[in-house]
């Protein structure tokens, strides 16, 4: 029944409006859906490119009650943006000014690499051009952990283990240990 009338409804339009009502309500939809963005307290053009990188990502509706709902997304994802930079212990007020959200950071101070070891263990080890290779890790002690550069590395040896004909070359321990000095 209702839907009838709606098609009787729909008979005494000229299709011409109806067209560009469907227009209007769409592009007013579409406009609507992706929220605007405002960074404050981050200088660093890489860090902010990468936050506002994610934050593109997300679809948040600011009315959802309560506030940590529609907030908690925006902080999840501005702290997975910033730790690839050393960034681990940030604090953030996420505000919503209308318009646009205001995401205020304080960054803190970044991870700073206290030690670093590494080993070629297996075949390698005995190969001087492996191991020279090897040695020449982008990163340093006291240097800010930047978290590109490590993956870049652990690329770049795997391909020049298997240029060298090292094809069973597994990693036997790759990682970062992150210890906070509270």
């Amino acid at each position: 029944v209702v839907y009838a009338q709606f098609q009787k409804f729909m008979s005494h339009l000229p299709s011409a409006y109806f067209s560009l009502l469907l227009v209007v309500l769409v592009a007013f939809q579409s406009a609507a859906a992706v929220p605007t963005y405002k960074v404050n307290g981050v200088d660093d053009a890489d860090v902010l490119g990468n936050i506002l990188l994610l934050l593109s990502e997300l679809d948040v509706e600011t009315t959802l009650v309560p506030e940590r709902l529609w907030k908690l997304p925006i902080r999840q994802s501005v702290e997975s943006a910033i730790q690839p930079f050393g960034y681990y212990n940030s604090k953030m007020t996420i505000i919503d000014d209308g318009g646009f959200i205001s995401v205020n950071v304080f960054l803190g101070s970044p991870l700073i690499i206290a030690n670093i070891t590494l080993e070629v263990v297996g075949a390698g080890r005995q190969d001087e051009w492996f191991s020279a290779r090897f040695k020449q890790f982008p990163l340093s002690e006291g240097q800010r952990l930047i978290q590109r550069p490590y993956d870049n590395f652990k690329a770049n040896m795997l391909a020049t283990a298997v240029s060298r004909a090292y094809f069973d070359f597994p990693w036997q321990v790759a990682r970062l240990d992150l210890v906070r000095k509270d």
